[in-house]
């Protein structure tokens, strides 16, 4: 096997080229996940809760054991309706995120050939990918709006009903 490994990691190699270089129709670059759960029980942000919240607004909801398909389209977007693009709404000129389609391919090579030494810190230096932006942690606008309401309180007791003494 070790003799196999320049081969294996040249393959690697060659399929983050035609990452970078956008060879890939983002429809082969779909993601297919199952779903364990109920969506409304998701907890973080996540690809495919992006997707889930997509549906949704389409009236397309899904419930556990179904699929949703997805592409990752900016994976730092703190938007679910620019994360990613369901299957349902690609048009074929969506310009997928490479950064993220480098970290998966990274991790799944790394998966296979750890055992042989390659892990995905290195493959990711060897494809020149950087690491992920510093990003402050996410707040939703749910949580922006009542965080805002909380500070209301206390500056305008009045406006919520209550009265001065």
């Amino acid at each position: 096997m070790r003799r196999a490994l320049p081969k294996a990691v040249a393959r690697a190699d060659l399929f983050a080229d035609g990452l970078k270089e956008r060879r890939f129709p983002s429809e082969e670059l779909q993601i297919t996940h199952r779903l364990g759960k109920d969506p409304t029980e998701f907890v973080t942000f996540t690809d495919t809760l992006a997707a889930l919240r997509q549906l949704a607004e389409a009236g397309a909801n899904r419930m556990p054991g179904e699929y949703v398909r997805y592409v990752i389209l900016d994976r730092t977007s703190r938007s679910w309706r620019t994360r990613v693009r369901v299957a349902e709404a690609l048009t074929g000129e969506e310009r997928y995120d490479v950064g993220a389609y480098l970290e998966l391919l990274a991790r799944a090579a790394e998966t296979l050939l750890a055992p042989l030494g390659v892990d995905r810190a290195t493959l990711l230096e060897r494809w020149h990918v950087g690491p992920p932006p510093e990003r402050e942690r996410y707040h939703s606008a749910e949580q922006r709006a009542q965080r805002s309401l909380g500070a209301g309180e206390a500056s305008h007791p009045k406006r919520l009903g209550g009265t001065s003494a």
